[in-house]
Parts: C-alpha cells; sequence; structure tokens
C-alpha cells in the first residue's frame, strides 16, 4: 500500500507580540515546529536555524532506519550552531529553540522532540497527545505534586527544561518509530496554540475541518480570539492512501525571511518581499494598539514597511486617515486620503506624501528624502489597520516593492 501527506503549515504573530518567533514547515516527507526565545532578536535567529538545518532531510531517499539519525545530527547541528551564535554576540545571549521534526519514509514515522511544543494524533476521532512538554510544571505533575488543572494555571507552566541552544553538549531529545497509519491528522503546535484552546477544542476542529489548510487556519483564528497571548503555530498533515502529494509545494510558515503571504494581524495579509527581517519595536499608543515594523534588508532598495492595528476600539479606516491628515499637518506635510479598495474591507482609504528624515531602517544615518504610502482598512470584529510603507525619493525598484505590497493588502475573516 503506497501512502503519502497532505500537509499545510500557518503561522500568525498575534495579537500581543511585536515578532513572531515561531517557525514551521510542512512537506511531502517532514513536518517542522519550532519555538524560539531569547529577546527580540535571538528567538527569531533560532527557530530559523534549526528550521534550516533540518528542512534539507524532505527528500525520498531516506530509508526507514536513517530517520532518527538523520534528523538527531541535523538538530546536533543546529544546537551547537546556536550555542556559538550565543556564545560570539551579547545581544544573543539566551536564544533558544524548541523544535519537533516528523519525518516520513513509507509507512513509518520519526519524531524528534524537545521543549514544550506539542505534537497531536487524531485516530478514529480521538485526540492523543503524543509529546510530553519539557517544562518544570510538567515534572511536578508527573511526580504527583501538581495536578492537571494546577498545572494549567501555575505561573512557571512556561519554564523549559530542555531547549536547543542552551548549553554546550549533546541535545537530549525524546525520539521515537511509529507506523504512518492511513486515516491519521497530526498537529504539531507552539504553545500560543495549545495555551489558550484546549485539547478538547482542538479535536473538534481537526475531526471537523477535512482540509489541512483549513483546519490550521481556524485553530489560529481560535487562538486569537482567545486573546491571541503568543506567537500561534500550526502544521497539519494527514496520513492518506495512494492520492500522491510528491508534487505539492512545502508550505513553509516561518515568520522571517520567507517570500511569502504574512499574516502581522488578525485578518490582515499582505505579501511581503522576500527579504525582510521584523525590527521588533514595541507597541505604540494605547493598549489596544499594537504594531510590527519590517525592513527590506536589500542595500540596493531598502524600505520599511509599519504595519498597525486597533482591536476592539472605536478607530475606522476613516479616523485613522483623518487623525494621520492632522498628525502629518503639524509638520507642514499635506495628504490627502481617498477612498481606496482592499479585499473584502467595507471602507479603505489611500494616501501618499514625502518627508525628509533619518532613514527609518538606519536612524543614526543622515537625513534623506522618502517616499511613503499609506493604506488603512476596516476589518472583521472590530479591527481597524494601516498599513505604511517608505522608499528613498527616487529608487524606484523599492518604490514598485512598496507599491506591491500595499497592493496585496486583503482582509480575511469578515
Amino acid at each position: 500500500m503506497t501512502i503519502s501527506l497532505r500537509f499545510a503549515a500557518r503561522s500568525d504573530v498575534g495579537l500581543v507580540r511585536q515578532s513572531n518567533q515561531d517557525s514551521g514547515y510542512a512537506g511531502p516527507h517532514l513536518c517542522l515546529l519550532c519555538d524560539g526565545m531569547g529577546g527580540p532578536a535571538g528567538g527569531d535567529i533560532a527557530s530559523a536555524v534549526a528550521i534550516e538545518h533540518l528542512m534539507p532531510l524532505d527528500a525520498d531517499s531516506h530509508q526507514a532506519g536513517e530517520l532518527l539519525g538523520l534528523m538527531r545530527d541535523a538538530v546536533q547541528a543546529a544546537h551547537t550552531e546556536l550555542v556559538t551564535l550565543s556564545s560570539q554576540d551579547p545581544d544573543l545571549a539566551g536564544l533558544g529553540t524548541t523544535c519537533i521534526g516528523v519525518m516520513r519514509s513509507g509507512n513509518k514515522l520519526a519524531m524528534v522532540h524537545v521543549g514544550d511544543s506539542r505534537a497531536y494524533m487524531l485516530r478514529d476521532g480521538t485526540l492523543t497527545q503524543v509529546t510530553t512538554d519539557h517544562t518544570f510544571v510538567e515534572y511536578l505533575v508527573e511526580t504527583g505534586r501538581l495536578t492537571r488543572d494546577q498545572a494549567r494555571q501555575h505561573p512557571q507552566r512556561s519554564v523549559l527544561l530542555r531547549v536547543l541552544g542552551d548549553t554546550e553538549g549533546e541535545v537530549q531529545l525524546d525520539e521515537s518509530i511509529r507506523e504512518a497509519v492511513p486515516g491519521d491528522r497530526w498537529l504539531l503546535c507552539s504553545d500560543g496554540l495549545s495555551g489558550p484552546v484546549t485539547a478538547e477544542t482542538i479535536g473538534e476542529v481537526l475531526a471537523g475541518v477535512a482540509d489541512p489548510g483549513q483546519a490550521a487556519d481556524q485553530l489560529i483564528d481560535l487562538a486569537l480570539r482567545a486573546g491571541g497571548p503568543d506567537n500561534v503555530t500550526a502544521v497539519v498533515f494527514d496520513v492518506v492512501k495512494d492520492a500522491s502529494s510528491e508534487s505539492a509545494t512545502p508550505s513553509d510558515a516561518r515568520a522571517a525571511g520567507t517570500p511569502s503571504a504574512l499574516t502581522p494581524a488578525h485578518g490582515l495579509t499582505l505579501t511581503m518581499p522576500a527579504d525582510l527581517v521584523s525590527d521588533d519595536q514595541p507597541a505604540k499608543g494605547s493598549n489596544d494598539k499594537s504594531r510590527v515594523d519590517y525592513y527590506v534588508q536589500d542595500e540596493s532598495a531598502p524600505a520599511v514597511i509599519d504595519v498597525e492595528y486597533y482591536t476592539e476600539s472605536s478607530r475606522t479606516a476613516s479616523s485613522i486617515a483623518s487623525l494621520d491628515k492632522e498628525a502629518y499637518a503639524e509638520d507642514g506635510i499635506i495628504v490627502t486620503p481617498a477612498p481606496t479598495t482592499v479585499e473584502n474591507s467595507p471602507d479603505a482609504y489611500t494616501y501618499a506624501w514625502e518627508q525628509s528624515t533619518a532613514p527609518p531602517w538606519d536612524e543614526t544615518a543622515p537625513a534623506i528624502d522618502l517616499s511613503c504610502q499609506a493604506k488603512t482598512a476596516d476589518g472583521p470584529d472590530g479591527y481597524a489597520y494601516g498599513v505604511y510603507v517608505c522608499s528613498p525619493k527616487g529608487n524606484q525598484r523599492s518604490i514598485d516593492a512598496m507599491q506591491a505590497v500595499l497592493d496585496s493588502m486583503s482582509i480575511s475573516g469578515s
């Protein structure tokens, strides 16, 4: 009997964090989930490093007996690189990442795991947590000092006992080999999902939504509706008979450096250039407003994308545009908001202006002339968004790229 995998990977920054430190990957022979940690920059780097070491294993040339050894070596190489990075750069001290990898050869699945990201398996309508959290609280539960109910509310429930990149030496992994049974559905997820959403609810979605991508989308939406306190990533894959997914495109949910659609806020999707990193600026304004900045790294065409979103407030696309108009007028800059169209948004506006200032991607540099544009849009559930892009004046390559970002703006969930 020939089997294959149907797969999808989705990720969202959540409603509190300013950058997405999760990374996920799904392909015909390999699915991965990593949740980074270690300050504004360290977590992004840690999870991406782990993914990059493991992704090359997504091939059909491996025998079942080789799977655990291949993943073990790749994870160890990632761990060693992270320890080296942390020791060489004080800004990266304390970086680390959880890691779950599931690799297929024929009808065998090999899994390695470290940290508190989880793997669940749905079989015949029953959801089973396959992994054990490597946390202090889980240790207290296993030794009988806490109940499960107490553990869910314990203030130290996020304290990890094992991660990649924490100390020198060999990584201590949980490893297993099992049958790939047609009809099984697997979920790899970060604690941004398993924390705010109960296992019962997760099981209901996995059992009730046939398409892996739609199931992952719905799980992330539930985490956001529960407050989105952390980055949230879901990798869903189904074991199926005969139907080949060898030609399917691997699904990459990495948060940094991914040339794909990015969802920086609930319901808002932008197609970003490939060479972006998050600047991790703190949220500004009132506590119902969040901000994420992305800087294009290409020195020949630098740019900045500022994504701002308001939750459950009185702000609308129209009022955001009006307030921007007033704020820029105080600096002698005239902006004229005009109605525009954003997919699935009931009301949207656009405007452009020029200003001279230190470039946002290098605030220590002398002032330069910038060409800037903005779009504001209303979204579902009381959300409103503002997307602002700035490029060096006259740099047509950068201006065109930023225009493409604005043109890609769309709203879902309405």
